[in-house]
């Protein structure tokens, strides 16, 4: 390097050469960046080793987790439980892990008892529908898609005859509209209930089956359908008919025997008005002078009159029981009056019979009594043919 010496007048005195040698720099640079290069080569394989030691320390237990959550996935067994690895971060992640499994595991034991409860519920609700007295269906989109065994025995079909069927299809068209009206409730949301009612299900036999039906809505599989309960009353019906048959017997054996009083009342009512006549003319003969035949003859004659009489009165008294009309008196009469009434009525027939007829009264027997003397004569007077005969 060249340098000029010059003062503050401006004049030039001389020149300073200087002369040096790069080498030892070169030398002292090319040390530096070696040692540079070294100790780069030794972070990097410190950082390495540092980072795997770190890994394995790190994705160790994170691999382990992993491995254990697979074991737990293939076995479903969540009794199982990962040990912990001290107290740090790792540890609280396996404890943790411990405590989702622990939970898991509740949830499972209480899904199994829930879902062993359900089963049990539809077993128990199967056999209930199966083994029904009823007839039942369910119904979607206007088929029928379950059917039990008794409805089977009314329609007389297999069961595969009946599901995928529609379920007019089973009815009597004259019950089409009211059904069709139910369904289109029970589409629209109205939670429509169908009080039983009377119809008519056709059977193989194109025959028709009395029945009564009930119809709701239910969720079936997680889809609204309706249930429709039918209840065989072909029995029931035959013994409303033979209810209805013995009622018109019986009104028309009313009406018969109602007749019949009204037609014994009536001739009785004929056939007294001369028998009175007749009772009255031979009593009045009887006060005439007759001779002994004569007048025996007119006694038979007024005691048969009056006994006709008291079986008129008897066949009047009956038309009055059957149409409930009969009335007893309750008047003062005397006992000694009635017998006399009575020995006068049944002295031919003991006669007749060649019998004693006497009348033992006992002493302390009022003759004055309050009653139907009309009614109790007809009694004795019952009572005293019936041994006579």
């Amino acid at each position: 390097k060249k340098t000029f010496i010059s003062y503050g007048n401006g004049l030039y005195y001389g020149s300073i050469y200087v002369r040096f040698s790069t080498k030892e720099l070169s030398r002292q640079i090319n040390n530096y960046l070696l040692l540079m290069f070294g100790i780069f080569i030794i972070a990097v394989i410190t950082t390495y080793f540092l980072a795997n030691r770190l890994q394995k320390i790190i994705s160790g237990p994170i691999e382990s987790l992993t491995d254990f959550t697979g074991i737990i996935t293939k076995t479903t067994d969540y009794s199982l439980r990962i040990q912990p690895k001290g107290d740090d971060e790792i540890g609280k992640l396996y404890t943790d892990f411990n405590e989702m499994i622990c939970q898991i595991q509740q949830r499972e034991q209480e899904k199994e008892v829930a879902e062993k409860s359900l089963k049990e519920s539809e077993k128990k609700y199967s056999s209930l529908v199966e083994g029904s007295t009823d007839g039942i269906l369910i119904i979607q989109n206007e088929r029928i898609v379950y059917a039990n065994q008794r409805i089977c025995d009314i329609v007389t079909k297999p069961v595969k005859d009946i599901i995928g069927s529609r379920y007019l299809s089973h009815l009597d068209k004259k019950y089409h509209r009211s059904v069709v009206k139910t369904a289109k409730a029970i589409q629209q949301g109205n939670n429509y209930t169908l009080e039983a009612v009377e119809v008519e299900i056709i059977n193989s036999k194109n025959q028709p089956v009395p029945v009564e039906v009930s119809e709701t809505e239910i969720d079936f599989k997680n889809s609204p359908a309706r249930m429709i309960i039918l209840r065989d009353i072909t029995e029931r019906k035959k013994k409303e008919q033979e209810v209805m048959k013995l009622s018109i017997e019986k009104e028309a054996a009313m009406a018969t025997s109602k007749s019949k009083s009204e037609f014994l009342a009536r001739m009785s009512h004929e056939i007294r008005t001369p028998m009175n006549a007749i009772i009255g003319l031979s009593y009045l003969c009887l006060q005439t002078d007759l001779d002994t035949k004569q007048k025996d003859y007119v006694e038979k004659t007024h005691r048969s009159a009056k006994s006709l009489l008291g079986i008129i009165n008897d066949i009047l008294d009956f038309s009055k029981i059957e149409a409930g009309k009969l009335s007893i008196e309750k008047v003062e009469f005397q006992l000694e009056k009635v017998m006399d009434d009575i020995a006068t009525l049944m002295n031919m027939k003991v006669h007749q019979k060649g019998l004693e007829f006497v009348f033992s009264v006992s002493s302390d027997v009022p003759m004055t009594l309050v009653g139907d003397p009309l009614r109790l004569g007809q009694v004795l007077t019952n009572l005293i043919n019936n041994a006579v005969k």
